[in-house]
């Protein structure tokens, strides 16, 4: 009696009282329920600066640089940087640690608005197969669109994206069996061998002017926030019957 009391479900405990400094967020129990060893993928969108894009070099030397900070301990990051001359296309594979570590970097625009003056987070997979054995890069040979955001479609985002990554999916395929040197061949030709997986500027910059694609800057904010529950019979009206019954005792 007078003690608080506490009621366990596995691993989890909840406490009759809250404790806000204690609760965990979303991101918390990802980390802690997804081993090391587990394969993820993220992709991700970007603007290049105007006095950047002719220096397609730079921006290459940018990512290898923080692909090789992040990787840290945790084995190499293997991935795609596909070179557009207004955008680029980042697919990076790797541990856990790894892609949220390049997700964190890019949540602070300071890190890299030198080079690029907007990014999106298309998507962040788990339990993936690796399709790439190195980071590859491409330098598309293709014409910076004239008018940038003179772009629509009826279609969800939902669809639009889906198509975008059904596309590099295809490279990623195309190259999986390959080894490096094979791989890195058979890239330098893969506008004209697989004209249907490059991804159009146009859509790209649709994407990348969307306000329904996240930056990783609100990713990152959306799974730190410590989230609670709350039972949609609580919350909605009228109050259903048992609920009333309830209150009047």
């Amino acid at each position: 009696m007078g003690e608080q009391s506490e009621v366990k479900f596995g691993n989890i405990k909840e406490n009759s009282m809250d404790d806000e400094e204690t609760r965990q967020s979303l991101l918390d129990v990802i980390k802690i329920n997804t081993g090391k060893t587990v394969q993820f993928r993220m992709v991700l969108l970007a603007r290049v600066n105007d006095d950047q894009q002719n220096n397609q070099s730079a921006i290459s030397t940018f990512f290898e640089s923080l692909l090789q900070d992040a990787q840290m301990h945790l084995g190499a990051l293997t991935g795609l940087l596909l070179l557009y001359p207004v955008q680029c296309v980042a697919v990076v594979e790797g541990a856990y640690e790894s892609i949220q570590y390049i997700i964190n970097f890019f949540s602070n625009p300071t890190k890299y608005e030198d080079y690029m003056s907007k990014v999106k987070l298309l998507v962040v997979s788990s339990n993936v197969q690796r399709h790439y054995k190195m980071l590859h890069k491409k330098n598309l040979n293709l014409v910076a669109p004239r008018v940038e955001g003179d772009y629509s479609s009826p279609e969800p985002i939902e669809i639009l994206v889906g198509e975008v990554l059904s596309q590099l999916g295809v490279i990623g395929r195309h190259l999986s069996g390959l080894s490096q040197i094979a791989a890195s061949k058979e890239l330098e030709s893969i506008q004209e061998k697989k004209p249907e997986a490059i991804v159009s500027q146009d859509l790209l910059g649709f994407l990348l002017n969307s306000k329904e694609i996240a930056s990783p800057e609100e990713y990152t904010s959306f799974y730190k926030k410590a989230r609670r529950v709350i039972l949609d019979e609580n919350s909605v009206w009228p109050i259903r019957a048992r609920l009333l019954d309830q209150i009047e005792q």
